[in-house]
C-alpha cells in the first residue's frame, strides 16, 4: 500500500497543513480534560508520522475499518513517551466512542467511501468536543477518474463508485 500511496500522503500534508488544524494541535496541552486526537481511516499510519515528524505529542487514537491497515498502523506507533496511541478498527457510521471524546478529528481521503456519509459526519459530530476542529480531506466528483475507467473496462458500472460534488457533501455536512 504504502508503495502507492504518494497522493495519499501529499493530501495528508496538506490537510495537516491547515493553519487552523495546525494552531489547535500547538495550542492544545497534555493533561487538559479532552486532548485526544481521532483519525478517521488510518491506512498505514502516516498521520501519525506527521505527529511525531513535528513532535507533537498528544494522544491519538487512529482507526480504521481494515484490520490488517491497524496492524501495520499500531506496529508504527513510538513508544508512550512520544504520546500514547491507540488503534482500533472500527466502522466510521458507527465510532465507538463517548459523546465529547476528541478535541480534533482528522480524515484524509477515506470517507468518500462511506455509504452514508451524513451518518459519518453525525457520528463525528458527536464524538467531537465543542470547540474542536474536524479536518477532513474527500475524494469528490471528477476525481480518480482512472478508477472510473478501471470499471468501464472490467465491465462494470462506473456508478459504482461516483463520487459527490462538493456542494452536495456540504449540503450533508450541514445536515449532519
Amino acid at each position: 500500500y504504502d508503495t502507492f500511496a504518494a497522493l495519499q500522503r501529499k493530501v495528508s500534508e496538506r490537510l495537516f497543513n491547515i493553519p487552523s488544524l495546525q494552531n489547535q494541535l500547538t495550542t492544545t496541552q497534555i493533561g487538559k480534560e479532552k486532548n485526544n486526537i481521532l483519525e478517521i481511516g488510518c491506512g498505514t499510519g502516516y498521520f501519525h508520522e506527521l505527529l511525531r515528524k513535528n513532535k507533537i505529542y498528544l494522544p491519538l487514537i487512529q482507526t480504521d475499518i481494515a484490520p490488517t491497515m491497524c496492524e501495520i498502523a499500531a506496529s508504527y506507533a513510538s513508544p508512550p513517551e512520544y504520546g500514547i496511541t491507540h488503534t482500533c478498527a472500527t466502522d466510521m457510521h458507527n465510532l465507538p466512542f463517548v459523546d465529547s471524546s476528541f478535541n480534533i478529528i482528522f480524515s484524509s481521503m477515506t470517507m468518500q467511501w462511506a455509504e452514508n456519509i451524513e451518518q459519518v459526519f453525525i457520528e463525528a459530530k458527536r464524538v467531537l468536543s465543542k470547540g474542536g476542529d474536524f479536518a477532513f480531506s474527500i475524494v469528490g466528483s471528477g476525481s480518480l477518474f482512472e478508477l472510473q475507467q478501471s470499471f468501464l473496462l472490467a465491465g462494470l458500472s462506473s456508478s459504482i463508485y461516483s463520487f459527490s460534488s462538493q456542494n452536495e457533501i456540504e449540503e450533508k455536512l450541514i445536515q449532519a
